[in-house]
């Protein structure tokens, strides 16, 4: 059973959502509400499979503030719900894809939507295969003691006198006499790619390139990489499929 948030404060739209969503598929349970903290508490109560959220919330205390917003960047903090399919239905334009980018937003649908085109958005949205989701740890006896790190956790690396530097949202992790192609062999996921020589970056993580500038800035974390001219081409066409999609 897919499990579907509506997070909506126009009684009119949240039955339109639903008679969509019911009409796309049967086995489908939703869930509405038109106030972000009560989705807070669907969300954590409930493994939710896709968000339909609007930015402007009107019933919220400050009138007509962007507390959709805010919900998205707070439901990406939990584990669980950092990669399912996030919809924002609104009459806002994003000119700078900010919550695009670092939210991972599956579709921008600007009101008034168009109900078919709509339809089919979230028909692709829902064959997302949601659940438990399984968490692949890299592990390395360093000075006697067995540390991990998990995949999708990780930032980015650097190769450093010999050794990876690895930044991760938890920590950073020092390997010795690693070399970046053993890395990405032991990582085996097409999200990580070279930006320079010696370093290698989660897709996941990039807030921004600026080519002129040759520098990548990152999502949750300060730091900020160096773009080699050589890798520029193949980390960019990688960065503009994961945003297409």
């Amino acid at each position: 059973m897919k499990k579907v948030l509506i997070i909506e404060d126009n009684e009119k739209t949240r039955k339109t959502l639903r008679d969509m969503l019911n009409d796309i598929r049967s086995d489908v349970c939703i869930y509405e509400t038109d106030n972000a903290m009560e989705a807070y508490g669907i969300a954590m109560r409930n493994n939710i499979c896709l968000f339909l959220v609007d930015i402007v919330l009107a019933g919220e205390e400050r009138a007509r503030n962007a507390a959709g917003a805010e919900f998205i960047n707070n439901i990406r903090c939990v584990d669980r719900y950092r990669f399912v399919p996030i919809i924002v239905l609104s009459g806002l334009i994003d000119h700078n894809l900010t919550l695009y980018t670092t939210a991972h937003i599956y579709k921008f649908v600007e009101k008034p939507f168009d109900i078919e085109k709509t339809k089919k958005l979230i028909s692709e949205a829902l064959m997302y295969r949601c659940g438990k989701i399984k968490v692949h740890n890299l592990y390395y006896p360093i000075d006697d003691v067995l540390e991990s790190v998990e995949v999708d956790r990780i930032v980015y690396a650097q190769s450093i006198n010999h050794n990876i530097h690895v930044v991760s949202l938890d920590s950073c992790l020092d390997i010795p006499y690693m070399t970046c192609k053993e890395f990405l062999n032991d990582v085996n996921d097409e999200r990580f790619v070279q930006c320079q020589r010696g370093t290698i970056v989660n897709i996941d993580f990039i807030k921004s390139i600026n080519t002129k500038e040759k520098r990548i800035l990152l999502y949750r974390c300060d730091d900020i990489l160096s773009l080699g001219m050589s890798y520029k081409k193949g980390i960019m066409e990688r960065f503009r499929e994961v945003y297409e999609q």
